[in-house]
């Protein structure tokens, strides 16, 4: 029944013909054998004693984390989240599987291409080509697990058929426990193929009338750098309608799809400091993002309502936030790092939002300094010098990097403990950027009624964040663990920020499936 592959990020694993399509399926099967409610006659004891094995096996690989959080294994609580996604299945069972079978079927010939590609690398065991929605699913998530079969399918995208292996993988990935090494390797696989063909799954784009304005499209309710917001209403949820400013250079599917390369990966992220993204919209705008709606605002707004809120906290929020999305896990720059783009969530929490977009929208590997004064009016003053002046510093051009993530985070850091934002003191454009790129820093703020001012050693951490040559600073990693050991704070394992928000924007992408 076993045997041995190579599996993600290079490990040699063992691999399994398993008789059911998820873990979840086989999970229900033995807890309807213990409870004697199966269909059909009773299955012998030895029968039981093997699925229990195979689903013992599977569950050591497909609930490996690929990560920790605070310490804390991230498979612990496995059985809490087992038994939540059974749920979860059992309300969307009918409508997910009409919408991927009607998918399949419209796509028929060249699924089953795919399918016998795929069976030829001799990894499934002399399986027959199947015309089973179930088999074919399960036979793409399980060559997920061979670099051999990896490769098939990415020349069988390069064939034109890239669309049915971006949407095959992006419907299995909704089957995959998010901390596993399964999930990481799909969901690398997924994004770099959206990249390299320019394509975006189907289901990112939300369907016609499922979204409603709340107000008038010509009135937003906030307006962002490059964005205006509008309240209004998604899934029973009340949400943020992003309407994506257009710009003369750009036509509108080339900004499509330059958003999509951000959406495709921010709407698979899940983590209690990145806001939830639910997909785009383009009913009531040329283009929207439809995102979870913080009643609280951004961070400034939120502290100047709640001045005796914890800004220790919601800077290691932040810092934690940054620290997913730096993770080998995911690998992203957020590129756009400044008090507007981070939100406080109903538990007081500070998530971020907007990364990649203004860099989406902007093409930050064409960036100059004059550029830079134009595009980027709203986000110089959390720029790092080697984005403002790239050939001052050895670079060929302003690329966003984790350096110049570590560097706004600094900036953000002072934002919070001042309530301005950096180098407030200056109108001009021109002379904000003189500073930067000079090696000026904000003065260090004293302490006030609302906030003690950072100490000694979170100055130091300051300083060393927003240090004039990008290489001597320290990674968002170690500027968490440095916080946390400085504040003892540490994010509660049962808190609802957690727990919650997370199951519930992991609910909201199995609802989001291919034609759902």
């Amino acid at each position: 029944m076993l045997n041995t592959s190579l599996g993600p990020n290079g490990m040699t694993v063992e691999r399994m013909d398993m008789p059911y399509s998820s873990l979840r399926q086989m999970a229900a099967k033995l807890s309807q054998r213990r409870s004697g409610n199966t269909r059909g006659s009773a299955p012998s004891t030895a029968s039981n004693v093997d699925d229990e094995e195979c689903l013992d096996k599977a569950m050591q690989y497909h609930t490996t984390p690929s990560g920790t959080y605070d310490g804390a294994d991230l498979k612990d609580g496995w059985d809490d989240a087992l038994a939540n996604e059974l749920d979860a299945d059992d309300r969307l069972e009918s409508r997910t599987s009409r919408s991927l079978d009607e998918y399949i079927d419209s796509n028929r010939e060249a699924c089953q291409n795919l399918i016998q590609s795929l069976l030829k690398t001799g990894h499934f065991g002399g399986r027959e080509s199947t015309h089973d929605h179930a088999k074919i699913l399960e036979i793409i998530q399980a060559a997920m697990s061979s670099a051999q079969c990896i490769r098939v399918m990415k020349e069988f995208a390069k064939t034109g058929h890239h669309g049915i292996v971006i949407n095959l993988l992006d419907a299995v990935l909704v089957n995959i426990n998010p901390q596993t090494h399964l999930y990481t390797t799909v969901f690398h696989a997924l994004r770099k193929l959206c990249i390299e063909h320019s394509d975006i799954p189907v289901s990112l784009v939300l369907p016609t009338n499922s979204v409603t304005l709340d107000g008038h499209p010509n009135r937003p309710d906030e307006k962002g750098g490059c964005a205006d917001i509008y309240l209004g209403q998604w899934n029973g949820k009340t949400v943020g309608i992003k309407a994506v400013r257009m710009t003369q250079h750009d036509p509108l599917d080339a900004l499509m799809k330059k958003i999509a390369k951000e959406a495709t990966l921010w709407r698979r992220l899940t983590h209690p400091n990145i806001a939830p993204f639910y997909g785009i919209d383009r009913q009531h705008f040329d283009i929207s993002m439809i995102c979870l709606w913080m009643p609280d605002g951004d961070i400034l707004k939120f502290l100047k309502n709640n001045p005796s809120a914890s800004r220790p906290q919601l800077l290691l929020d932040v810092a934690r936030g940054l620290e997913y999305l730096h993770s080998d896990e995911v690998g992203i720059v957020h590129g756009d790092l400044k008090g507007p783009n981070i939100l406080v969530d109903r538990q007081h929490r500070a998530c971020l939002t907007d990364f990649g977009l203004s860099a989406a929208l902007y093409g930050c590997d064409t960036l100059n300094t004059v550029s830079c004064m134009t595009k980027f009016e709203s986000t110089l003053r959390w720029m790092s010098p080697e984005l403002l002046n790239p050939e001052g510093f050895g670079l060929h051009s302003a690329t966003a990097s984790k350096y110049s993530d570590v560097y706004a985070y600094s900036m953000v850091m002072w934002e919070v403990f001042t309530g301005k934002v950096p180098f407030y003191q200056f109108d001009n454009k021109g002379t904000v950027v003189f500073k930067i790129v000079s090696g000026l820093r904000p003065q260090r703020p004293a302490a006030s009624d609302d906030c003690s001012g950072p100490s000694d050693i979170i100055w130091s951490i300051m300083e060393s964040c927003w240090d004039q040559l990008r290489v001597n600073r320290p990674s968002i990693a170690d500027v968490a663990t440095d916080l946390h050991n400085v504040w003892g704070l540490q994010l509660p394992s049962g808190s609802p920020s957690v727990n919650e928000v997370t199951e519930e924007c992991s609910q909201d992408m199995r609802n989001l499936r291919i034609g759902a």
